[in-house]
Formats: C-alpha cells, structure tokens, sequence
C-alpha cells in the first residue's frame, strides 16, 4: 500500500475508534476497539477490524451493531476527514486477537499444569 494509503487507512481507523467512543451511546461498544483497517486502493471500501473485550457481550451482536451503526459512522466520518471519497464501512471481528488469546491460554496451561481453571 502506498504511504499516503497507509496515512488515510490510519486516520480513518483512529477517526472511526474516536466515533465508535464519543458518539455512539449503545453500552455495546464500550469494550470495543478498532484493531486494524484494510482499504481498498480506490479508497472507495474500507473494512474495519475490531475486537470486543467484554465477554458478556456476544460478538455477533457487535457485529450486527456496528454494521447497523455503519452509516452514521460515515457520516460522521465525513466531519473529521477531508478526502474526496469516504469509504464505505464494513467491520470484521479480529480474528487474530482472538487465536492470540487462544494461543495465551495454552502456554498458560503449558507452564501451569496442575491449574484448574485454564487461565
């Protein structure tokens, strides 16, 4: 990705996280953070990646809010950033924080063998 891509992917992450904090109320996000950005080379699509540390929060149930919020957010994006195309917005749940944590777990069990509980 060229530099000034990886500048505008960036700036659009950081707007987006800002957004996802400050201007969207449903307590659903307040354990989510934007954990990466893939834009496309038109800059026309971007999918954001996010993680949710709350674990009474099902993912899916983000997901579907986030999706559902996707419009708004643009829309707010359109405030924060100056480009000629806003992109539009899908969101990923991060997969790879999630088989990181999984990794986590095991060395834990692997230093700890007589623990019970797996954390």
């Amino acid at each position: 990705m060229p530099y000034r891509n990886e500048k505008i992917a960036e700036t659009i992450k950081c707007a987006v996280a800002e957004i996802i904090l400050t201007d969207l109320q449903d307590p659903v996000f307040h354990f989510v953070t934007i954990t990466g950005i893939k834009l496309s080379s038109d800059l026309r699509q971007a999918t954001l990646y996010f993680y949710n540390f709350d674990e009474k929060v099902n993912n899916n149930i983000v997901l579907a809010h986030l999706n559902h919020a996707a419009n708004f957010i643009r829309n707010r994006l359109k405030e924060k950033i100056i480009t000629r195309y806003i992109p539009q917005l899908n969101f990923k749940l991060d997969e790879l924080v999630l088989e990181e944590k999984k990794l986590s777990n095991a060395f834990r069990r692997i230093q700890n063998p007589n623990s019970s509980n797996g954390i």
